[in-house]
Protein backbone atom coordinates (compact mmCIF):
# COMPACT_ATOMS: atom_id res chain seq x y z
CA UNK A 1 0.00 0.00 0.00
CA UNK A 2 2.47 2.47 0.78
CA UNK A 3 5.55 1.14 -1.52
CA UNK A 4 4.29 3.67 -3.99
CA UNK A 5 4.46 7.29 -3.50
CA UNK A 6 1.67 9.40 -3.58
CA UNK A 7 1.76 13.07 -5.36
CA UNK A 8 0.37 16.12 -4.75
CA UNK A 9 -1.15 15.88 -8.00
CA UNK A 10 -2.98 13.05 -7.09
CA UNK A 11 -3.94 14.47 -3.82
CA UNK A 12 -5.35 17.85 -5.42
CA UNK A 13 -7.29 15.11 -8.21
CA UNK A 14 -8.61 13.28 -5.45
CA UNK A 15 -9.52 16.03 -3.25
CA UNK A 16 -10.20 19.23 -5.13
CA UNK A 17 -11.95 20.66 -2.50
CA UNK A 18 -9.57 20.84 -0.18
CA UNK A 19 -7.16 24.23 -0.34
CA UNK A 20 -3.46 24.02 -1.31
CA UNK A 21 -2.64 23.64 2.31
CA UNK A 22 -4.37 21.11 3.30
CA UNK A 23 -4.09 19.37 0.28
CA UNK A 24 -0.05 19.09 1.17
CA UNK A 25 -1.22 17.87 4.83
CA UNK A 26 -3.13 14.41 3.36
CA UNK A 27 -0.15 14.19 1.60
CA UNK A 28 2.01 14.17 4.58
CA UNK A 29 -0.63 11.65 6.25
CA UNK A 30 -0.23 9.27 3.07
CA UNK A 31 3.62 9.44 3.78
CA UNK A 32 5.78 6.24 5.56
CA UNK A 33 5.67 7.86 9.02
CA UNK A 34 2.82 10.17 9.28
CA UNK A 35 1.67 9.13 12.36
CA UNK A 36 5.24 10.80 14.32
CA UNK A 37 4.81 14.12 11.78
CA UNK A 38 1.12 14.51 13.33
CA UNK A 39 1.08 16.46 16.23
CA UNK A 40 -1.97 15.91 18.14
CA UNK A 41 -2.00 17.82 21.52
CA UNK A 42 -5.44 18.11 22.47
CA UNK A 43 -4.73 20.42 26.05
CA UNK A 44 -3.87 23.11 23.93
CA UNK A 45 -5.12 23.16 20.49
CA UNK A 46 -8.45 20.97 19.96
CA UNK A 47 -9.10 22.67 16.96
CA UNK A 48 -6.10 20.98 15.33
CA UNK A 49 -7.40 17.21 16.58
CA UNK A 50 -10.71 18.14 14.66
CA UNK A 51 -9.30 19.18 11.74
CA UNK A 52 -6.98 16.17 11.35
CA UNK A 53 -9.53 14.16 11.79
CA UNK A 54 -11.38 15.74 9.41
CA UNK A 55 -8.63 15.72 6.85
CA UNK A 56 -8.31 12.25 7.24
CA UNK A 57 -11.92 10.75 7.29
CA UNK A 58 -12.53 12.59 3.61
CA UNK A 59 -9.03 11.75 2.38
CA UNK A 60 -10.14 7.34 3.43
CA UNK A 61 -13.05 7.98 1.62
CA UNK A 62 -11.49 8.46 -1.50
CA UNK A 63 -7.56 7.38 -1.29
CA UNK A 64 -8.60 3.78 -1.90
CA UNK A 65 -4.41 2.66 -1.57
CA UNK A 66 -4.17 4.82 1.24
CA UNK A 67 -7.00 3.96 3.04
CA UNK A 68 -6.42 1.38 5.59
CA UNK A 69 -2.97 2.73 6.78
CA UNK A 70 -5.62 5.90 7.05
CA UNK A 71 -7.56 4.30 9.26
CA UNK A 72 -4.89 3.40 11.51
CA UNK A 73 -4.33 7.68 11.65
CA UNK A 74 -7.56 7.98 12.22
CA UNK A 75 -7.99 5.16 15.42
CA UNK A 76 -4.68 7.37 16.81
CA UNK A 77 -6.84 10.80 16.57
CA UNK A 78 -10.07 8.88 17.83
CA UNK A 79 -8.17 7.77 21.03
CA UNK A 80 -6.69 11.21 21.88
CA UNK A 81 -9.91 12.28 21.18
CA UNK A 82 -11.53 9.96 23.41
CA UNK A 83 -8.57 10.85 25.93
CA UNK A 84 -9.12 14.57 26.35
CA UNK A 85 -12.97 15.20 26.97
CA UNK A 86 -11.66 18.99 26.10
CA UNK A 87 -11.44 17.74 22.11
CA UNK A 88 -15.41 16.70 22.07
CA UNK A 89 -16.63 19.38 24.59
CA UNK A 90 -15.31 22.28 21.77
CA UNK A 91 -18.07 21.36 19.91
CA UNK A 92 -20.48 20.74 22.73
CA UNK A 93 -20.87 17.06 22.92
CA UNK A 94 -21.32 15.73 26.71
CA UNK A 95 -19.63 12.22 25.57
CA UNK A 96 -17.42 10.79 23.27
CA UNK A 97 -20.15 8.35 22.36
CA UNK A 98 -22.59 10.92 21.27
CA UNK A 99 -19.38 12.83 19.50
CA UNK A 100 -18.82 9.92 17.40
CA UNK A 101 -22.49 9.20 16.41
CA UNK A 102 -23.10 12.99 15.76
CA UNK A 103 -19.91 14.54 14.32
CA UNK A 104 -18.02 11.38 13.07
CA UNK A 105 -20.64 9.62 11.38
CA UNK A 106 -23.09 11.70 10.71
CA UNK A 107 -21.34 14.60 9.51
CA UNK A 108 -18.03 13.45 8.67
CA UNK A 109 -19.82 10.72 7.11
CA UNK A 110 -17.39 7.25 8.33
CA UNK A 111 -18.90 3.96 9.08
CA UNK A 112 -19.66 2.92 12.31
CA UNK A 113 -17.78 -0.26 11.41
CA UNK A 114 -14.93 1.33 10.22
CA UNK A 115 -14.53 3.60 13.49
CA UNK A 116 -14.68 0.44 15.30
CA UNK A 117 -11.98 -1.31 13.16
CA UNK A 118 -10.16 1.78 13.44
CA UNK A 119 -10.49 2.24 17.68
CA UNK A 120 -9.68 -1.62 18.22
CA UNK A 121 -6.70 -2.19 15.64
CA UNK A 122 -4.96 1.27 16.97
CA UNK A 123 -5.67 0.84 21.16
CA UNK A 124 -3.94 -2.80 20.58
CA UNK A 125 -1.15 -1.88 18.20
CA UNK A 126 -0.66 1.99 19.18
CA UNK A 127 2.77 1.60 18.25
CA UNK A 128 2.48 0.05 14.89
CA UNK A 129 3.06 2.34 11.49
CA UNK A 130 0.36 3.59 9.22
CA UNK A 131 2.37 2.03 6.51
CA UNK A 132 2.65 -1.15 8.79
CA UNK A 133 -0.91 -1.40 9.05
CA UNK A 134 -1.52 -0.50 4.77
CA UNK A 135 0.20 -3.15 3.89
CA UNK A 136 -0.79 -5.50 5.89
CA UNK A 137 -4.91 -4.65 5.66
CA UNK A 138 -7.45 -3.74 7.74
CA UNK A 139 -9.26 -7.47 7.33
CA UNK A 140 -5.91 -9.26 8.91
CA UNK A 141 -5.02 -6.88 11.18
CA UNK A 142 -8.59 -7.01 12.88
CA UNK A 143 -7.63 -10.62 13.48
CA UNK A 144 -4.62 -10.39 14.91
CA UNK A 145 -6.39 -7.35 16.71
CA UNK A 146 -8.44 -9.94 18.49
CA UNK A 147 -5.90 -12.44 18.93
CA UNK A 148 -2.68 -10.56 20.34
CA UNK A 149 -1.84 -6.96 21.04
CA UNK A 150 1.31 -4.69 21.56
CA UNK A 151 1.67 -6.05 24.75
CA UNK A 152 2.41 -9.49 23.85
CA UNK A 153 6.16 -11.01 22.90
CA UNK A 154 5.88 -12.03 19.10
CA UNK A 155 3.41 -9.84 17.58
CA UNK A 156 5.85 -7.59 15.82
CA UNK A 157 6.82 -10.73 13.65
CA UNK A 158 2.99 -11.74 13.58
CA UNK A 159 2.46 -8.73 11.59
CA UNK A 160 5.53 -8.95 9.50
CA UNK A 161 4.59 -12.07 8.40
CA UNK A 162 0.77 -11.22 7.83
CA UNK A 163 2.31 -8.75 4.99
CA UNK A 164 3.10 -11.61 2.64
CA UNK A 165 0.02 -14.09 3.81
CA UNK A 166 -3.64 -14.80 3.05
CA UNK A 167 -6.12 -13.76 5.41
CA UNK A 168 -6.48 -18.44 5.12
CA UNK A 169 -2.72 -18.69 5.92
CA UNK A 170 -2.87 -15.84 8.70
CA UNK A 171 -5.34 -17.39 10.16
CA UNK A 172 -3.48 -20.81 10.67
CA UNK A 173 -0.62 -19.08 11.64
CA UNK A 174 -2.14 -17.53 14.54
CA UNK A 175 -4.28 -21.02 15.12
CA UNK A 176 -1.01 -22.38 15.58
CA UNK A 177 0.40 -20.20 18.40
CA UNK A 178 -2.63 -20.41 19.89
CA UNK A 179 -2.51 -23.85 20.00
CA UNK A 180 -6.08 -24.38 18.49
CA UNK A 181 -7.32 -26.38 15.05
CA UNK A 182 -7.84 -23.24 12.79
CA UNK A 183 -11.37 -24.00 12.41
CA UNK A 184 -11.73 -23.24 16.15
CA UNK A 185 -10.08 -19.56 15.80
CA UNK A 186 -13.20 -16.96 15.80
CA UNK A 187 -15.21 -19.92 14.10
CA UNK A 188 -18.45 -21.17 14.89
CA UNK A 189 -20.55 -22.99 12.09
CA UNK A 190 -24.15 -21.21 11.45
CA UNK A 191 -26.62 -23.16 8.97
CA UNK A 192 -29.37 -21.05 7.99
CA UNK A 193 -32.20 -21.71 6.06
CA UNK A 194 -33.11 -20.49 2.47
CA UNK A 195 -34.37 -20.66 -0.86
CA UNK A 196 -32.24 -22.26 -3.76
CA UNK A 197 -31.97 -19.07 -5.37
CA UNK A 198 -30.26 -17.20 -2.48
CA UNK A 199 -28.25 -20.04 -1.98
CA UNK A 200 -27.07 -19.18 -5.60
CA UNK A 201 -26.69 -15.63 -5.09
CA UNK A 202 -24.60 -16.18 -1.87
CA UNK A 203 -22.57 -18.43 -3.75
CA UNK A 204 -21.98 -15.68 -6.55
CA UNK A 205 -21.64 -12.77 -3.71
CA UNK A 206 -18.61 -14.92 -2.36
CA UNK A 207 -17.04 -15.25 -5.71
CA UNK A 208 -17.64 -11.72 -7.11
CA UNK A 209 -14.30 -10.29 -7.80
CA UNK A 210 -15.40 -6.80 -6.45
CA UNK A 211 -16.29 -8.41 -2.80
CA UNK A 212 -13.10 -10.04 -2.43
CA UNK A 213 -11.38 -7.31 -3.04
CA UNK A 214 -12.74 -5.05 -0.91
CA UNK A 215 -13.05 -7.37 2.16
CA UNK A 216 -9.54 -8.29 1.20
CA UNK A 217 -9.81 -11.91 1.20
CA UNK A 218 -11.96 -14.85 0.24
CA UNK A 219 -12.64 -16.80 3.69
CA UNK A 220 -16.54 -16.56 3.62
CA UNK A 221 -16.95 -15.93 7.43
CA UNK A 222 -14.56 -12.90 7.61
CA UNK A 223 -17.17 -11.72 4.18
CA UNK A 224 -19.99 -12.60 5.95
CA UNK A 225 -18.94 -10.62 8.79
CA UNK A 226 -18.01 -7.58 6.92
CA UNK A 227 -20.93 -7.41 5.02
CA UNK A 228 -22.94 -7.64 8.22
CA UNK A 229 -21.34 -4.57 9.92
CA UNK A 230 -21.51 -2.45 6.40
CA UNK A 231 -25.40 -3.40 6.48
CA UNK A 232 -25.97 -2.21 10.19
CA UNK A 233 -23.48 0.94 9.68
CA UNK A 234 -25.63 1.82 7.20
CA UNK A 235 -28.95 1.36 8.65
CA UNK A 236 -28.05 3.33 11.85
CA UNK A 237 -26.68 6.16 9.73
CA UNK A 238 -30.12 6.38 8.21
CA UNK A 239 -31.90 5.85 11.65
CA UNK A 240 -29.97 8.78 13.31
CA UNK A 241 -30.71 11.19 10.01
Amino acid sequence: MYTKAITLAETATQLPALSEADQKLVLDMCSPGAETALVLDAEKDPANILHALYLATQAAGVLEQRRDGLIQIIGKILSVSKNNPVVYQSLGYVSFDQFVKKHVVQTLRMSNSTLRDAMSIYEAFPHTSAADVGEVGIVKMKLLSRMTNSTQPGHVKLIEQAKGQTYSQLLQTVAEKANLPAGEVLRSVIAIPCTKAVHAMWKRFLEDPRVRAKCQTEDPGAILEYAMAEALSTWSAEEGQ
